[in-house]
């Protein structure tokens, strides 16, 4: 399947899942689409920079991007542009990765719900709207994304579980 398609198919997820909050920022499917086509390009001529070269990824909101602000679901960061994107994202965007997004979570990763976002709680696909089901957290926006396939691969951030948890919960 090309990268161009499974981007596309990435998207629909998006739309799909929208309702379990997974993303706050998911970035504009126009703009992504030409750096996948791009990725694709590189493919067909045997220069393919990574194995991420042109899959959607997606970063924790806690992790500076220079695409779009950085809020760590916070209302006190609302408007906060990073000068500079976090070392690893330049390491994803120079191995091709695109960036599919920024990924929900406990305000500034105080959690261990993904339930206390300023912009709504994280649900977990498993669950249903009468019974709702935690993601876990605070890097349960990336877990949902992942295991949607709204994204190839995301981002998250740890140290006490908040990347352990919403792995399990979720079941990737």
């Amino acid at each position: 399947m090309s990268l161009l398609r499974q981007a596309q198919r990435c998207f629909e997820n998006q739309q799909a899942h929208k309702a379990l909050n997974a993303f706050i920022y998911p970035n504009e499917h126009g703009h992504l689409l030409q750096a996948v086509q791009e990725a694709d390009d590189r493919r067909s001529r045997g220069q393919v920079r990574s194995n991420l070269d042109g899959r959607l990824i997606a970063v924790k909101d806690n992790i500076c991007t220079s695409e779009q602000g950085t809020t760590c679901a916070s209302n006190i960061l609302n408007g906060f542009k990073s000068p500079y994107p976090a070392t690893v994202v330049e390491k994803l965007q120079a191995a091709g990765a695109v960036l599919a997004g920024t990924t929900n979570l406990d305000e500034f990763g105080m959690g261990s719900h993904s339930m206390n976002s300023t912009f709504g709680p994280v649900y977990n696909i498993h669950g249903s709207q009468d019974d709702p089901l935690s993601a876990g957290g605070s890097s349960g926006g990336s877990a949902v994304a992942v295991v949607t396939g709204q994204c190839y691969a995301a981002l998250g951030t740890d140290t006490g579980g908040s990347v352990r948890l919403p792995a399990a919960y979720t079941g990737i």
